[in-house]
């Protein structure tokens, strides 16, 4: 045969052939885009308990300082100082803590008008209140805004503290704030055990409405949360600008704004109150009595999700449970 024949006699490749090849890439691209996608969110994962235990060992590092954690917050009030503030120098965040005015959460001074921050302040306060601090935000929160529209655009955080342990330094109205003695809250206050006891939770801003890092606004839940719920459970009512309202379970006002949540699949990250990091499952056993208080305390109960939030309910907890 000539050189010419066989080259007339050459073909390409076949419809069905093309067919064939193009199925075979297609679910090998459907296997491995899962799989890249399960590795993204294992890293965001790590990231957000990596910054579980950095805000862990603050709060240890603060201890160790006054001998005491830091409380919720300098009181129930609009304004007041937060613990994500308290704790920045132990954050690496010293610069920052210093350009606010360095407010010490434990001085009742700065709950007093003029010291307190005021509604929506500008200039240069107002600027540094709005700041992204990295380590209070969860890489697997969707929404990618540094600001909480859902507490007057100050800077978000998806991080609250167990109200189950901490509370407020100062109780009281203007001008007459007294020391609040549930508020000084020390290791050997946590009677359960420091190992049994949730400090700081996730809460993101799709399922739930985040929180702040600097002041209370609105609600103590802008810097705390409560185990009312299972985890997880998705916020109901309004958000941006008009929320918190209608945050009902048929005629409940549930608090669900004030619950643990995070984009996680199947739960959500603590830090407990050793500087321990946990995944937490959504399934994890609660009390159903949880879903139907009224913005209460979650019921000190025999279940999992409360023995973990409480300090001293005297319950034993086992997390093989």
């Amino acid at each position: 045969m000539t050189r010419s024949a066989e080259v007339r006699q050459r073909r390409g490749f076949t419809l069905v052939e093309l067919l064939v090849v193009i199925a075979i890439i297609g679910v090998l691209v459907g296997l491995l885009l899962p799989a890249v996608q399960s590795a993204r969110e294992a890293a965001r994962r790590m990231q957000c308990s990596n910054n579980l235990k950095q805000i862990g060992l603050a709060f240890h590092n603060f201890h160790d300082t006054y001998k005491r954690f830091t409380p919720l917050g300098g009181a129930n009030v609009t304004g007041a100082w937060g613990w994500g503030s308290a704790i920045l120098p132990y954050l690496e965040q010293g610069n920052l803590y210093t350009a606010i005015g360095a407010p010490s959460i434990l001085d009742v001074s700065n709950l007093l008008p003029g010291r307190i921050v005021p509604n929506n302040p500008t200039g240069a306060l107002g600027t540094l209140l709005q700041s992204r601090v990295p380590t209070y935000v969860c890489p697997s929160d969707p929404v990618s805004n540094p600001l909480n529209d859902n507490y007057g655009n100050y800077g978000a955080s998806n991080y609250v503290a167990s109200e189950g342990v901490l509370t407020w330094a100062f109780t009281g109205t203007t001008p007459n704030f007294v020391p609040n003695p549930p508020g000084r809250v020390s290791i050997a206050s946590i009677t359960d055990g420091t190992s049994n006891t949730f400090l700081i939770g996730e809460r993101d801003r799709k399922l739930g409405i985040g929180g702040l890092w600097a002041i209370r606004r609105a609600t103590g839940g802008t810097l705390g949360g409560a185990a009312r719920e299972r985890p997880n459970v998705p916020f109901l009512g309004n958000r941006g600008a008009t929320c918190c309202g209608n945050d009902r379970v048929g005629n409940v006002d549930v608090c669900r704004r004030g619950g643990f949540s995070s984009m996680h699949p199947g739960g959500l990250n603590f830090v407990f109150c050793d500087g321990s990091v946990h995944f937490i499952s959504e399934t994890l056993e609660a009390d159903p009595v949880g879903a139907t208080i009224i913005c209460g305390a979650p019921p000190r109960s025999n279940f999992l999700y409360q023995k973990l939030y409480w300090l001293d309910d005297g319950l034993p907890v086992s997390l093989n449970q």
